[in-house]
């Protein structure tokens, strides 16, 4: 999707993302989060794979930073994301719902709590 894009339709579309998210009426997260989102079908839409939010969901991530909802989307503090399957509600217009969770440890960090899986005896 992104590569063959011309970079002035990309520009517009990210452009479109970060505009949407200045308005959050949210306290900035200090801390590391999760980001859950979560894709609202409405009137009009049309589903697809959770895979095909990818693009959206950065351009999403990069609008928080630069609202300044969350500090930075490097991995020091952004320590996971996941896309859950799309809501259909054709009352509601069209859009993502993102959950922000401010996070301690990662699910990596938990599931290698004991070495790695493959190497159990």
């Amino acid at each position: 999707i992104y590569g063959g894009v011309h970079w002035s339709k990309r520009k517009k579309q990210a452009d479109e993302g970060h505009a949407a998210c200045e308005g959050i009426k949210v306290p900035p997260f200090r801390k590391p989060v999760r980001l859950t989102f979560v894709p609202i079908i409405g009137k009009g839409g049309r589903r697809r794979d959770c895979s095909n939010y990818a693009y959206a969901a950065k351009i999403i991530e990069d609008g928080l930073v630069q609202a300044k909802v969350i500090s930075d989307d490097t991995n020091e503090f952004v320590k996971g994301f996941s896309i859950e399957e799309p809501i259909v509600d054709r009352t509601k217009p069209s859009g993502m719902w993102v959950y922000i969770e401010e996070v301690s440890e990662t699910f990596a960090q938990r599931w290698m709590a004991n070495g790695y899986p493959w190497e159990a005896a």
